[in-house]
C-alpha cells in the first residue's frame, strides 16, 4: 500500500530533524575535542619537544663553572637565529625546568619560554625578557603568579649560569612596554597572559641577578641547537573539511549508513586534527 503525501512529509520531516541533531551533536564534539587539543594536546607536543632539546643543549652548555668576582655584565654577543635554543630556565617554586628559545613569537612558544629579540640575553647588561605561554602548550608560566619575592631564577646560558631573585611583579596592557625595565645591571622579566585563559593583560614578574657562575675557560661551545616547527596548512584542512562533507552529503542522500560511520571514523579524526592545528595558531601569543 502507498504511503500518503502526508506520511511522507513526516517521515521527511523526521529525516531533516534527525539529521540536524546528529549536526549539532557533531559540531559539540568537535568544540569539545578542541579544547581537549588546547588543554593536552598542545601540552604532549610541546613536552616531547622540550625532550629533545633538553638532550641537545647538555653538550652544548658549559659544566665546569666558577663563581665569578664582582658583578661586570656577560658580554653582548651577536643575535641568534629565530627558534635557537638559547639555554635552560629553572624556578624551582614552579617546579619549571625548561630550554627557552630565541624569539617569542607564537612558532618559538608553542615549543617552551620565548626570548624577546629586542632585549639583552640573561646575565647581559640589560633587562632580559623571556614569554611563555601560561593554559597550552606545556604552560610553562601557568602559576607565574604565585611567585614571591626572593623567590629564584636559574638561567644557564653558554656564557654561564645566573641566578635571579625576584623582586616585584606588575600587570600591563598587551600594549605597553612601560613593564620592561631600563636596567644597566643584568635582570630578568619573565612574562605571561593573566587573567588564566584570557590575554587581555600581561603579568610581568623582575627578577634581579644576585649570583653567577662563569665558565672556567670562557664561553662555553657555540649552540647550533634549533627547533623547525612545523604547522599543518589551513588550506589543507579545510579543503579535507569540505571533500569529508560532501562525502557525508552524498552518503546520506544515497542512505549508506554503514559506510558513512566507517567513513567518519577514519576521516573525521585527521581532519580535526589539521583543523585544531590551524585554529590554535588564531590564540594569542602566551595563552
Amino acid at each position: 500500500m502507498d504511503k500518503t503525501g502526508s506520511e511522507q512529509s513526516t517521515e521527511v520531516r523526521a529525516e531533516a530533524w534527525t539529521i540536524l541533531g546528529l549536526a549539532l551533536l557533531a559540531c559539540s564534539v568537535f568544540v569539545a575535542g578542541f579544547f581537549g587539543y588546547l588543554l593536552i594536546g598542545t601540552s604532549i607536543a610541546e613536552g616531547r619537544q622540550q625532550q629533545h632539546l633538553l638532550r641537545d643543549l647538555g653538550p652544548v652548555l658549559p659544566h665546569d663553572l666558577i663563581t665569578s668576582s664582582g658583578a661586570n655584565p656577560a658580554p653582548s654577543t651577536a643575535p641568534a637565529a629565530l627558534g635557537t635554543a638559547l639555554g635552560i630556565l629553572e624556578v624551582p617554586r614552579l617546579h619549571l625546568n625548561a630550554a627557552f628559545l630565541e624569539g617569542a613569537q607564537e612558532g618559538q612558544l608553542e615549543v617552551g619560554p620565548g626570548h624577546m629579540e629586542q632585549t639583552p640575553l640573561p646575565g647581559q647588561a640589560g633587562d632580559a625578557v623571556l614569554a611563555g605561554h601560561r593554559t597550552t602548550w606545556g604552560k610553562p608560566f601557568a602559576d607565574l603568579d604565585q611567585l614571591q619575592v626572593g623567590d629564584r631564577a636559574i638561567v644557564t646560558t653558554r656564557q654561564g649560569r645566573f641566578i635571579f631573585a625576584a623582586t616585584s611583579s606588575s600587570i600591563v596592557l598587551p600594549s605597553d612596554r612601560g613593564g620592561i625595565l631600563i636596567t644597566t645591571g643584568p635582570s630578568l622579566t619573565l612574562l605571561t597572559c593573566t587573567p588564566r585563559y584570557s590575554a587581555s593583560h600581561r603579568l610581568l614578574v623582575h627578577f634581579d641577578e644576585v649570583e653567577r657562575s662563569a665558565p672556567l675557560n670562557g664561553a662555553g661551545p657555540s649552540s647550533r641547537v634549533s627547533v623547525v616547527h612545523q604547522r599543518g596548512s589551513v588550506w589543507s584542512a579545510v579543503l579535507l573539511a569540505t571533500l569529508l562533507m560532501v562525502l557525508v552529503g552524498l552518503m546520506i542522500c544515497f542512505r549508506h549508513r554503514k559506510r558513512l560511520v566507517t567513513t567518519l571514523f577514519l576521516v573525521t579524526i585527521p581532519v580535526c586534527f589539521l583543523l585544531y592545528e590551524s585554529l590554535a595558531t588564531l590564540l594569542p601569543a602566551g595563552l
